[in-house]
């Protein structure tokens, strides 16, 4: 397929899309539930996470390393499509 993308979601699983749109959308959404983990985590969530047990904690940051890695290997895939203006290293253009 013409500029098809491969996303990695983690060292051993691949998530395959079609165009920039694909990507773009899980991409946004995998952003989107990244947020929301860490709006829930914050305030009064940081207190309630710190009573679980030590197996929760490390899953719950396993679940935001997960998704902070497949949105930025989405964001690498689209800027590595022809005609997308690669990112630099540690540039940040959030407003």
């Amino acid at each position: 397929m013409l500029n098809s993308v491969t996303v990695a979601a983690s060292d051993s699983v691949l998530v395959e899309h079609g165009d920039f749109g694909c990507v773009a959308d899980y991409a946004s959404a995998r952003a989107k539930q990244l947020e929301s983990l860490l709006l829930v985590l914050s305030g009064d969530g940081a207190d309630a996470l710190e009573r679980c047990d030590g197996e929760a904690r490390e899953n719950v940051m396993w679940l935001l390393r997960m998704l902070a890695a497949e949105v930025g290997g989405a964001v690498r895939a689209l800027t590595a499509l022809p005609g997308v203006p690669a990112i630099a290293e540690g540039e940040h253009n959030v407003q």
